[in-house]
């Protein structure tokens, strides 16, 4: 028996999720359309090389990383910064250490550059962005 369906959240609410941010990102890393984006994208930067990956190859590649992702979380006890790899114990933002909250969404923040090393592809993104036309104002962040 199936109960009744779930609400959508508001944006605000979606905005200002306050559960576990890595089990929110699989949830949603899950849901097909996410999931097809994610695939399609990666086949559409592994046509620019030479022999390109398969789509089938793509789609196991992710789903290891996303077992990955969902049981391992490799910490370290020292100050660096966190990584795809390690989020460091000691690690502190401004020089405070970051709440559980906080931490929470630079678990899954760190985790989603397994899933999408899109950051390996930058010729293929760069070309969707001005970054001249972009500011940092560091006191925001």
């Amino acid at each position: 028996m199936e109960g009744p369906p779930r609400r959508k959240p508001s944006l605000a609410e979606s905005a200002n999720y306050q559960g576990n941010a890595t089990l929110l990102m699989l949830e949603r890393i899950a849901h097909p359309k996410i999931r097809k984006q994610i695939v399609d994208t990666k086949v559409a930067i592994e046509e620019m090389w030479e022999p390109p990956e398969t789509r089938e190859a793509i789609e196991k590649d992710l789903d290891e990383h996303i077992h990955i992702a969902a049981t391992k979380t490799r910490i370290s006890h020292d100050d660096s910064h966190p990584t795809t790899n390690t989020i460091p114990l000691k690690w502190t933002m401004h020089g405070q250490r970051p709440s559980i909250q906080q931490l929470s969404v630079v678990e899954a923040h760190e985790k989603g550059h397994l899933i999408r090393p899109y950051g390996l592809y930058g010729d293929f993104f760069k070309k969707g962005f001005d970054s001249a036309a972009c500011s940092v104002d560091e006191s925001r962040l």
